[in-house]
């Protein structure tokens, strides 16, 4: 048994009990930077905690280092966190790094902005060094974030600190868990308590058992829900659904609808009942959009036509997405019970 081994069996029993009060539950705020996003084929290049108790508003830091990824960092990556090759050259390597995080959230409970991705980070290094990392639940603020603001723009850890008026910038592993510990503390767990619509049950949030088992469900109806919108729309391939595989739960069910077609009834040519920014086929509902659709004349490449399904056209965009209205009519084409028509040529 290594040492890390005997660090990792005395600190399993140390880690709070579901039956403990979520209220005042010592936390640590874990954030990775690393070279890229799949855990496959990326290497953690940058890793910090924050100590903090839930109920409570201050933070304290456990931990902040780089990491040696034993990997060149993509220019594009560094582009984004700032951290170069140079700056990790001499840094720890991860069973170094892997022994003062396992310290840092000992007797606490590991809490990351999208938990899934750190959480997997942080496991798949380990499986490459033949350094287990404990069977911890974590919490995500993202879940959280997403139910209460399930009706705003953007659901980035950047987005729901603004919106919230917390002026911290995120930048770096240090900064986002600062971010998010400010987030989790000053705001989501008392706003799922006394939120005026989407406030969670009050037993959900009495201990720690409770809540984890309220933000799994939650997190798996938010990718079921995800999932079904996007198969809805028209979307070729299923989204990542990081919490069921998590969970080991099957992924939902992945069945785009078969879109609708209809005939130009001045070419014959067979057309899709859909609309599209980019000059792809999206299946919608025909009461979204009056039974709108698009069709691409060969002599008219550049231009989408959208007909209706009586073959007059209610609009029109370019591939660049610019979406025009019913205005004068153009070389052609003419104007149809107050409609643009396309014209063969």
């Amino acid at each position: 048994m290594t040492i890390f081994d005997r660090l990792l069996e005395a600190r399993q029993a140390r880690r709070p009990s579901p039956d403990r009060a979520l209220r005042g539950c010592p936390v640590a705020i874990v954030d990775v930077e690393t070279t890229g996003l799949d855990p496959v084929d990326s290497r953690i290049v940058q890793i910090a905690v924050v100590h903090a108790n839930l109920g409570a508003d201050s933070l304290t830091v456990a931990m902040e280092t780089l990491v040696n990824p034993g990997q060149p960092i993509p220019v594009e990556t560094t582009q984004i966190h700032g951290i170069t090759d140079a700056q990790v050259e001499n840094a720890p390597q991860w069973p170094q790094v892997a022994t003062e995080l396992l310290e840092a959230c000992s007797g606490r409970l590991p809490v990351a902005y999208n938990a899934p991705f750190d959480h997997g980070m942080v496991r798949a290094e380990g499986q490459r060094h033949n350094v287990t990392w404990p069977q911890w639940p974590w919490i995500d603020p993202l879940v959280a974030v997403r139910h209460l603001d399930k009706y705003e723009k953007g659901k980035s850890l950047t987005a729901a600190t603004q919106r919230r008026g917390i002026l911290l910038d995120p930048h770096g592993a240090m900064g986002d868990t600062m971010a998010t510990g400010l987030l989790l503390l000053t705001s989501l767990l008392r706003e799922l308590g006394r939120h005026q619509e989407r406030s969670i049950p009050v037993e959900h949030l009495r201990t720690v058992g409770a809540y984890l088992a309220w933000q799994r469900q939650a997190a798996l109806e938010q990718e079921q829900d995800l999932t079904s919108y996007l198969a809805k729309s028209g979307r070729r391939d299923p989204p990542d659904c990081p919490w069921h595989e998590l969970e080991a739960v099957p992924a939902p069910d992945w069945t785009p609808p078969e879109p609708d077609t209809a005939t130009c009834q001045t070419c014959g040519a067979p057309i899709l009942w859909s609309v599209s920014k980019t000059g792809q086929a999206i299946p919608l509902e025909p009461e979204l959009l009056s039974a709108l659709v698009t069709h691409r004349h060969p002599k008219d490449a550049r231009k989408v036509v959208l007909y209706g399904s009586d073959g007059i056209v209610h609009g029109w965009h370019y591939p660049s997405g610019v979406l025009g209205g019913l205005v004068e009519p153009r070389e052609g084409e003419r104007i149809v019970s107050g409609h643009r028509e396309h014209v063969h040529r």
